[in-house]
């Protein structure tokens, strides 16, 4: 009897085992999920490193285009100072542009360190498989060795069942002999009645203990037939942990070669990114570079500006001395008007050099009648903007009522 009670208690054993390798770890659902959302953040890492490198390009083209306009406000610098302004636009644009690269490029920096991050809790993620998968292998081997415990132990009540089958067989042989040894003492009744009675007991007592004897032979046929539906069990049991285990493993593996994938053209765009980055870098530096040339332009020009301001600011002074001179008289000269003549196309080049330095519209020669308001309604249709006109002849207008014919004005845009 102990016999049949230890391959149940392996039996008890292996299921216990089997529930807790079944337990221990995400199940094959969990592990899909995570896998899907793995799959679906390295998707929307792929499709914001898609934006950010058209971004790129489209940041790149226009870095292209305004290299291109430099180039041609450079050289139009050098052919006419009058494209000061457009400079100090495309400057103001360049500006913008270069904080928009800045931007981007730690923009660029900042999804480099998440796409880092990501590889990382793939890497983490595989070595956790890794240590599941091991878990659950040595779980299955200790399940098989409990499995071949409970195979031997099967057979061993095997063996013992066989000899009891011997035991019982042996029985009924000395049955069969004392019911020999009985017939013979049947013959020999009237001689030795006592003797008879005798032989009788022991006879009924021989098959009692062969019916006995009987009895724990099928009782112990009946424990083998059990202990050998357990084993199958067991056996089954096993095979479908086994079955599960390659599952897992090549799930693992799968998942592996995936995770390895994606981190290889994770590492192939961040390189990618890197040599856009030291491109971008190499732009920037020849932007500078360019801006530096530029500031030296616009430092010079600044300087003829001034000195054309000057110019101006002179020769208005000498037309408006030369007109009150010409009004003292009855009868002006030859050589008064034309040196008025001759100071008004002065002063009319020299506004015209400051209007091109400052980006101007262009000048406008003083009419009679003329004020900053009709001026500025005339070009402007907004008699309002007159202190814009007065602003941009600050060198010339101490006042926006005394301006007189024949002077010279520079009108903004």
């Amino acid at each position: 009897m102990n016999s049949s009670v230890r391959p149940l208690s392996l039996l008890g054993s292996s299921l216990v085992v089997a529930l807790m390798l079944s337990g221990c770890g995400p199940s094959k659902t969990e592990l899909a999920k995570e896998i899907a959302t793995l799959k679906e953040q390295l998707s929307q890492r792929q499709t914001e490193g898609k934006k950010f490198e058209q971004q790129i390009a489209s940041v790149r083209s226009e870095l292209n285009a305004e290299r291109k306009a430099l180039n041609e406000a450079k050289a139009a610098a050098e052919n006419s100072a009058g494209i000061v302004s457009e400079l100090r636009a495309a400057q103001a644009v360049r500006d913008v542009r270069v904080a928009e690269l800045s931007r981007n490029r730690e923009q660029q920096d900042e999804k480099v360190r998440e796409l880092a991050k990501v590889v990382q809790e793939h890497e983490a993620r595989q070595t956790q498989l890794q240590r599941e998968r091991d878990t659950a292998v040595a779980s299955a081997r200790q399940v098989q060795a409990e499995r071949d415990a409970a195979v031997a132990s099967a057979r061993q009540v095997q063996t013992e069942r066989d000899a009891a089958v011997a035991s019982a067989r042996q029985a009924q042989t000395e049955r069969d002999a004392a019911v020999a040894s009985a017939r013979q003492v049947q013959t020999e009744r009237d001689t030795a009645v006592a003797s008879a009675r005798q032989v009788q007991t022991e006879r009924d007592t021989a098959v009692a203990s062969a019916r006995q004897v009987q009895t724990e032979r099928d009782a112990a046929v009946a424990s083998a037939r059990q202990v050998q539906t357990e084993r199958d069990a067991a056996v089954a049991s096993a095979r479908q942990v086994q079955t599960e285990r390659d599952a897992a493993v090549a799930s693992a593996r799968q998942v592996q070669a995936e995770l390895q994938q994606r981190l290889e053209q994770s590492q192939v765009a961040q390189r990618s990114a890197a040599s856009e980055r030291d491109s971008m870098v190499t732009d920037l530096a020849r932007a500078r570079e360019q801006l530096a040339s530029i500031d030296r332009d616009l430092k010079q020009n600044t300087g003829n500006l001034e000195q054309e301001q000057k110019r101006a600011s002179d020769l208005t002074d000498r037309l408006s001395a030369a007109l009150g001179e010409q009004s003292k008289l009855r009868q002006s000269t030859d050589a008064q008007r034309a040196e008025i003549v001759s100071i008004s196309a002065a002063l009319a080049q020299a506004q015209a050099k400051v209007a091109l330095l400052t980006g101007a519209r262009g000048i406008y020669t003083v009419q009679e009648g003329d004020s900053l308001s009709s001026i500025a309604l005339y070009f402007y249709r907004n008699a309002s903007r007159w202190p814009g006109v007065a602003q941009a002849n600050r060198h010339l207008i101490n006042h926006p009522d005394k301006i007189f014919p024949a002077m010279v004005l520079i009108i903004p845009k």
